[in-house]
């Protein structure tokens, strides 16, 4: 909900007046018959002179739309699920400015299986009003992906094939406008669609294509896609399509995703863009497919790298070089781990080792303890350590390895029995750690490790933590005793801040225990 050129003098109403003679009422508006700016003089003299960036972040926080768009009709506007102004329901005034408000919104979501007349009012009131700003344009179906057999699904899927190659041809008029563009369709209609028409995307910076379907696996006959003026493209996003049909200039891509992408199709790819610096990657096997040795992939502005299973270790990391690296996140999806001891990883980690500062690890159940501390000791200046998605089996043996991580990283080697000849912190600049803990052991047990650390050390090089985040992954922290919150409160006197996370995607700050529903009374006796 970002992008406008408004300043806080100018208030929503100002900004219609300018955008919208009353003479002149935007297409949709005209349409509904129900518009009307003057029709509510009350509602005006309240609201006209709020200002434009309390507005823009009132209507931000109730948007419903997961792409934060602009709905396609009034008619879909009264759908609680697919309404994208929610605050345009208060009275008639902030409905018609919510519409009618260009500066309002920078996306549209447009639905390939919706009336013509209605995508066709929507985008010439939109893209005709000759705004300069590059817009998001999000491109998709919404069929379901069962019953193929159904009649009613087979002539729907009829129609979504004749509006894409509408919105094709009225994309390729005015690309210029479009700043991002995302296609998500299933392949018939991404076959449709041929995004090689839509010519010179001289204003295009960011391009996502999502293949959808059942079937993850795509074949090589789909159509490529070419743009002759690729001048500010900078960021893509393919999910289930061949690279190797994207036929751009890759040495120009700053931030690029792979997901589920072939690894030999990803190679070459890879190899050409030597600029990247921001990287996600989920890599499937060749199935046979071997069309050589890797190619040497050298990256020497790459700052974050993600990958997500054992095939992109086993193929990428023994061919890649990123000397530059500062964050690495490393999430599995099989969950073995088993690659924290693979000989290309840790040489991959060891390349980097100077550079990288931040390390997260994920969705592992069963990790190689003797790997893990391999690539630690790697990273003497590692100051960010995320472990929230570390899983362990509910065994004392994993959690024996979980504290032990943790005291490596938290306690000098000569306090603790694996190092006691070497006086040295293994990661003396850590200042943030998150990690997974089963309460109640494991929690008590973490804060004291971390609370040794807050200690005045006579090494003046050694970091206090200053940000401690615990998911909890068993039972709820609603029982703290007091001898708990004694410690967090030591350790919070001593400049370490706290986040309990009990929830899924869920974050609660600590420092008035607002999060212990249970013992309340302990906050009294403290």
């Amino acid at each position: 909900m970002t992008g406008h050129a408004l300043t806080n003098a100018e208030s929503f109403f100002e900004a219609h007046k300018t955008a919208y003679p009353k003479s002149t009422l935007p297409p949709l508006l005209q349409l509904d018959k129900r518009s009307g700016l003057d029709a509510s003089k009350g509602a005006q003299d309240r609201l006209s002179q709020l200002p434009i960036e309390l507005g823009l972040k009132i209507f931000g926080e109730t948007c419903r739309d997961p792409f934060k768009a602009h709905p396609l009709s009034f008619t879909e506007a009264k759908n609680a699920e697919s309404l994208a102004f929610g605050l345009a329901s208060v009275c008639k005034f902030w409905r018609d400015l919510a519409y009618s408000t260009p500066v309002l919104w920078t996306s549209i979501l447009l639905n390939v299986n919706s009336v013509r007349a209605e995508l066709n009012s929507v985008l010439c009131w939109r893209f005709d009003l000759g705004r300069k700003l590059p817009l998001s344009l999000y491109v998709h179906d919404n069929l379901p992906e069962t019953d193929a057999n159904n009649p009613q699904i087979k002539m729907a899927e009829l129609i979504v094939l004749q509006q894409t190659t509408f919105l094709r041809d009225f994309i390729s008029r005015r690309i210029n406008h479009i700043g991002t563009l995302v296609v998500h369709l299933a392949q018939p209609f991404f076959s449709a669609f041929e995004l090689s028409r839509v010519a010179d995307p001289s204003t295009l910076v960011e391009l996502h294509l999502h293949r959808r379907g059942e079937d993850r696996y795509y074949d090589h006959a789909m159509t490529p896609i070419t743009f002759d003026n690729q001048l500010a493209l900078r960021k893509i996003c393919i999910d289930s399509y061949p690279p190797e049909e994207v036929l751009i200039r890759w040495q120009d891509i700053q931030e690029l995703k792979f997901d589920n992408i072939i690894i030999d199709d990803a190679l070459p790819a890879l190899a050409q863009a030597s600029q990247v610096s921001v990287m996600d990657l989920s890599l499937n096997g060749s199935h046979g497919l071997v069309r050589g040795p890797p190619l040497p992939v050298v990256m020497p502005n790459m700052k974050s790298l993600r990958i997500r299973n054992d095939y992109t270790v086993d193929v990428f990391m023994s061919t890649c070089a990123m000397p530059s690296l500062n964050s690495l996140d490393v999430h599995d999806i099989n969950g073995t781990g088993l690659w924290f001891s693979h000989p290309d990883f840790i040489s991959f980690v060891g390349h980097c080792s100077s550079t990288l500062t931040g390390l997260s690890i994920g969705y592992l159940r069963d990790i190689i303890y003797e790997g893990f501390v391999s690539i630690i000791e790697h990273c003497p200046n590692l100051t960010n350590l995320d472990l929230r998605h570390y899983i362990p089996i509910d065994t004392n043996a994993s959690r024996n390895v979980l504290h032990a991580i943790i005291k490596r990283l938290t306690l000098p080697s000569n306090q603790f029995e694996f190092d006691s000849s070497s006086n040295q912190l293994l990661s003396p600049h850590l200042q943030s750690l998150k990690v997974s803990v089963d309460f109640p052991l494991e929690w008590a047990v973490l804060v004291d490790l971390v609370a040794s650390r807050q200690t005045p050390s006579q090494a003046g090089d050694i970091k206090r933590l200053r940000n401690l985040y615990l998911h909890f992954i068993g039972d709820q922290p609603g029982f703290l005793d007091l001898s708990c919150t004694r410690r967090i409160l030591k350790l919070q006197e001593a400049g370490c801040s706290i986040t309990l996370d009990q929830r899924d995607n869920s974050e609660e700050p600590f420092p008035n225990f607002n999060i212990v529903r249970e013992s309340q009374k302990h906050q009294n006796l403290i």
